[in-house]
Formats: C-alpha cells, sequence, structure tokens
C-alpha cells in the first residue's frame, strides 16, 4: 500500500494514495467478464457477448466503478492498520489526465476522532436524593385527579353568574341600529373568565341570571374582528342556561368509577404515582448533576467540520428565536450570524463544544462498555413519553413506528441515558435521604441558576 501523509495538524491529515496501474487492470478485467457472464443484450446469446462489446459499452461506467471500490478497499485497510477512526466523511481530490495503464494517484482529506478519556471521579460530589412524596403533595395529586374529571352540572338553586361558570347566551349584534349577521349568535357559550366572544364580553355577563336579558355597549378592540374595530356596537344578550363545573367528591364510588376497589386503594395508587414521579425527578436531577461535571472536565480537541455544523444549527436558533416578532429573512448561515451580537455568537460557540464534545465522549462510553438497547427499553422510554405528553400509548408507537427519523434519534436518547447510568455507577453516589419540601427547594434553586 502506498501512502504519503501531506498533511497531520492535530484531527486535520490528508494522505496521497496510490494504486497500481496494475491492480487496476485486474479489477476493471474482473468486473468486464462478470458482466459477459450475466449481460443479456439483444442479438448475443447470455454469456457469449463480445468483451470489446461490453468495454465499448460500459467501459467508461465499469473504470469508475472500479476505481471507486479500490479506493474504499484501501481506505478502509489504511484506517484499519493506522487505527484511525474518521469523524466525517473523507473528500477525495482525484488526479487530473489520468488514463488506464497508469498508476491513479489520489489525495484523501479527512478529520479523525480525537483520543477519548474519562474524567476522573475522586473529586466529584454527585447527590442521589431519596424523597418521599408527602401529605400536601399527596393531597395535590388527588385534587388535581378531582379537578380533571369535573362535571358539568344544572345549578340547585339559581344564583347570578360568577367567575368560572358556563353559560349558553343568545346574542344580537346592532351598530347604529342595524342588526349584524356575523356578531349575532343564537347560541354562544362561554366560561367566565376563560373565554371571550369579544375582548371585555365576558366581564358583562356576570352578575346576570338565567332567563335575564341585557343590553351592553362596548368599542370593539378585538384583531379577530376588524371590520369592527372601533366602532362601537350594541349587544342584546339573553342568559339562556347557566350551569357550574362540579368537583367530584373522593370516596368509594369515585374511586371504583377509576376501576378501584375504594378510596382508600385510590390513594394508595395515588401515593405511588407521586412516589415514581419523585424518583423520575431525582434521576433527572442526579443526570443532570453528571452532565454539568462532564462538560465542565472534558477538554479534548473537536474535529473543526463537527464543531463547526453544530455551531451553525445553534446560531440557526438563535437567530429564529430572536426574529419571531421581525420580518422575514433568507435563511443561511451567514444571514442568522448577521442577526446576532457578539456574545451572542460566543455563547452559541460555547454551546456548540459542550454539546459535540457531549456527544463524542457518550458515543465513545457506549461503543467501550458495548451498551445495548432492548426492545423493552424502548417501550418503556415510549411509554414514559406518552404520559407525560398526555397521549395514548397506541399514537405514540404509530407515531415512531412510522417515522425511522425519530426512531433512530430516539434510539440514541434511549443509549446515551444508559451511557450516563454507566457513568454514574462508576462515580458511586451519596445516597442523601432529602424531605420533600427541601427537595423542592433544591429544584427551585436550579431552577433559578438556568
Amino acid at each position: 500500500m502506498q501512502v504519503v501523509s501531506l498533511k497531520d495538524d492535530g484531527l486535520i491529515k490528508e494522505y496521497k494514495m496510490t494504486l497500481h496501474a496494475n491492480d487496476i487492470d485486474v479489477k476493471i478485467e474482473s468486473a468486464t467478464y462478470e458482466i459477459v457472464k450475466k449481460a443479456k443484450i439483444k442479438g448475443f446469446r447470455p454469456g457469449k457477448v463480445p468483451v470489446d462489446y461490453i468495454k465499448k459499452r460500459y467501459g467508461q461506467e465499469i473504470e469508475q466503478t472500479a476505481l471507486e471500490e479500490l479506493m474504499s478497499d484501501q481506505m478502509k485497510n489504511f484506517f484499519e492498520e493506522k487505527n484511525i477512526q474518521p469523524a466525517i466523511q473523507p473528500n477525495i481530490d482525484p488526479p487530473k489526465d489520468w488514463k488506464i495503464g497508469q498508476d491513479y494517484t489520489y489525495v484523501l482529506s479527512t478529520e479523525i476522532l480525537p483520543v477519548i478519556s474519562a474524567p476522573s471521579f475522586e473529586e466529584m460530589a454527585l447527590n442521589r436524593y431519596q424523597v418521599k412524596p408527602d401529605e400536601t403533595m399527596i393531597d395535590q395529586a388527588i385534587d388535581n385527579l378531582l379537578q380533571r374529571h369535573t362535571e358539568l352540572v344544572a345549578l340547585t338553586e339559581k344564583r347570578a353568574v360568577q367567575m368560572d361558570d358556563y353559560v349558553d347566551l343568545n346574542i344580537t349584534a346592532y351598530y347604529k341600529g342595524e342588526k349584524i349577521e356575523e356578531l349575532s349568535k343564537e347560541s354562544e357559550v362561554l366560561v367566565i373568565g376563560k373565554d371571550e366572544f369579544v375582548t371585555g364580553f365576558s366581564e358583562h355577563i356576570k352578575n346576570m341570571q338565567e332567563g335575564e336579558e341585557k343590553k351592553i355597549s362596548l368599542v370593539m378592540q378585538d384583531d379577530k374582528k376588524p371590520d369592527w374595530k372601533e366602532k362601537e356596537i350594541e349587544f342584546v344578550v339573553k342568559l339562556q342556561n347557566h350551569k357550574i363545573f362540579q368537583k367530584p367528591v373522593l370516596n368509594d364510588e369515585f374511586a371504583q368509577k377509576m376501576g378501584v376497589e375504594n378510596q382508600e386503594k385510590l390513594k394508595e395508587l395515588i401515593a405511588q404515582e407521586c412516589q415514581k414521579s419523585l424518583n423520575h425527578t431525582a434521576n433527572i436531577l442526579l443526570s443532570n448533576q453528571m452532565i454539568e461535571f462532564l462538560e465542565s472536565n472534558l477538554t479534548f480537541e473537536i474535529p473543526p467540520t463537527l464543531l463547526h455544523n453544530e455551531y451553525k444549527a445553534k446560531i440557526h436558533q438563535k437567530a429564529h428565536q430572536k426574529n419571531t416578532s421581525k420580518e422575514h429573512h433568507e435563511c443561511s448561515f451567514e444571514n442568522d450570524e448577521a442577526l446576532l451580537e457578539e456574545d451572542e455568537k460566543k455563547e452559541c460557540k460555547q454551546k456548540a463544544e459542550k454539546t459535540v464534545r457531549m456527544a463524542l465522549f457518550l458515543s465513545d462510553i457506549i461503543k467501550k462498555h458495548n451498551i445495548k438497547i432492548t426492545q423493552d427499553e424502548l417501550k418503556d422510554e415510549l411509554i414514559n413519553r406518552a404520559q407525560q405528553a398526555g397521549v395514548p400509548f397506541e399514537y405514540y408507537i404509530k407515531l415512531f413506528a412510522n417515522n425511522k427519523q425519530m426512531l433512530e434519534q430516539l434510539n440514541a436518547e434511549v443509549m446515551e441515558k444508559k451511557a450516563l447510568n454507566a457513568l454514574i455507577d462508576q462515580a458511586r453516589p451519596q445516597e442523601i435521604d432529602i424531605t420533600n419540601e427541601n427537595f423542592r427547594k433544591i429544584l427551585e434553586e436550579k431552577q433559578n441558576q438556568h
């Protein structure tokens, strides 16, 4: 194998590589005779097509394929022999005016992965918090459950409309004595304080009684009704129906509606869910401690192209956030970067460095520890995400099954999570019992820091 190093600048490598003419000739002849054996061409019997005919018709394609295969094999063997791991797709600069019968000398340019080593965990203070749900948390979870099953019921005694009440209104709108069809409704349902027919409307419905009719004059301020903006509209409103939302009582009957035998068993299940939630939050906090430690202590060199690509992604994201309320601009790295201040670009660069280093480090851990994921682990992750998103699990399964890119991303994230857990186990975190109240304070402090 004839290889000459042209550039050796850290992770940037460049080599002059040569394919010998004899090897090229052998490869082309072999490929040509394979086509002769298999070609089905009108006017010739199978396997009897003249070699010269094949060369004339397919010669250029055969040569190109032969060269690509020889270069691929040569690069693969060279990388394996020198224990080189390319970080990007190598770039090939072919020779000019090459002809069959000559050596084929090309220039290979690439960037390689750095040597990666884990930082020492000896000085690291990693805390695994052990926290149990208190009565306040459990009571809040019970109240949230009851709120989700609030029912719309008729009033037992008639009273005036209050905040959060449900009302069904008949509305007739007039402008200078003429009826406005688009603002008139035979039945308009509102929840007072949450819904608005037009801006400021529901405030005038408070204190009305069912069956009451009332005139309301409003100067329209609603951008959703631009034709009537700044015009004074008179509404004749009749309250047709008045109901309230009633939260159920926690008792055995409600528990049975939830599929549980009694309220005590329901409380137990809610307490278990609270414990799962706390464990999940504690694990996230633990992982974040490890991530922060790694981001501060990983210092290996980064392949320039990987860093630049991530920097461009961060710049685009930052520019999009900054430009949401401004005029559209043509999307390009140059235009995105021009929108940002120097300190914002510096922040994007620092974040890009952390992202690339972390990705390379975790990828190395996955390889060294031979970390694999099972279908059950993927399923558990999907169940957790579906619960957090509040969507049916079956919907999530279908969503990922029909999107290869999303499925690959899910695999990568689960693998990285397992890699982090392997590092956490290696670091031997200190187990700390803590009250729910103090745990909440720690979470608030972390939130304020970010």
